[in-house]
């Protein structure tokens, strides 16, 4: 017959193990985190005391899609104008998370630039009645970057997508075909799981997985990025 008392005894001291093994894990994982370089607190020190930069500089306003009010910004071209540019980031990213210097390359070249902030994040809102069992989808979103091209009498516009952005972009290409004059798709794909998309390059791969061992998953770790050496290596 089982003895009940000795399996129940194995059992509270194997889960005190677990759960002495778990803390002194994340204890070493936060001991072990890098102290700032010099350079680095510099850096912050310099960043803190300077007066914040005009970061949107364009014509701004809100477009309706759905109850939706979002956000957009239309950037004048510095040259005469070629055409436009819709540019649609990716997931949790906000329409300030496209560097400076990759607009002013389009404004420079004629193009006036568009970027929007998706539903939900920056100054773009999202229906009262959104809940996780009726989410919005991909479409939905192509829907938002057609109603900003409504908005601003846009006929047909070039579109630029990164990541999630990519997919919407697509999105709207197939289905808006008359409103795309061309379609780039960065580090994008219709279907990750797609087997015959190319595989990482083999020089790329072993960097990246030696980046994370070195460095670690935590930010703290990883802001070890802007150091020199780290750039230098990577």
């Amino acid at each position: 017959m089982i003895q009940i008392k000795p399996l129940r005894g194995i059992a509270k001291i194997s889960g005190k193990f677990f759960t002495y093994a778990f803390v002194g894990c994340m204890a070493y994982s936060c001991a072990s985190i890098p102290k700032l370089s010099k350079e680095s607190k510099q850096t912050i020190k310099q960043v803190l005391n300077e007066p914040l930069p005009e970061v949107v500089k364009g014509e701004t306003g809100y477009a309706m899609n759905d109850g939706n009010k979002i956000w957009f910004e239309k950037v004048p071209s510095k040259s005469q104008i070629k055409g436009t540019l819709l540019l649609i980031m990716g997931n949790g990213q906000d329409a300030l998370s496209w560097p400076p210097d990759f607009i002013s390359n389009f404004t420079k070249a004629g193009y006036e630039v568009i970027r929007h902030d998706h539903r939900g994040t920056g100054l773009s809102e999202y229906g009262e009645k959104w809940k996780k069992k009726n989410p919005y989808t991909l479409t939905d979103m192509a829907d938002d970057a057609i109603a900003i091209l409504d908005t601003l009498n846009i006929k047909k516009t070039n579109i630029v997508g990164v990541s999630m952005g990519g997919m919407i972009a697509q999105i709207i290409a197939l289905e808006h075909p008359e409103r795309t004059e061309t379609l780039t798709s960065i580090m994008s794909s219709g279907d990750v799981m797609d087997p015959e998309l190319p595989p990482m390059s083999d020089e790329v791969l072993p960097k990246m997985i030696s980046a994370v061992l070195n460095h670690g998953f935590s930010e703290a770790k990883r802001d070890r990025s802007n150091d020199k050496s780290f750039r230098k290596e990577y």
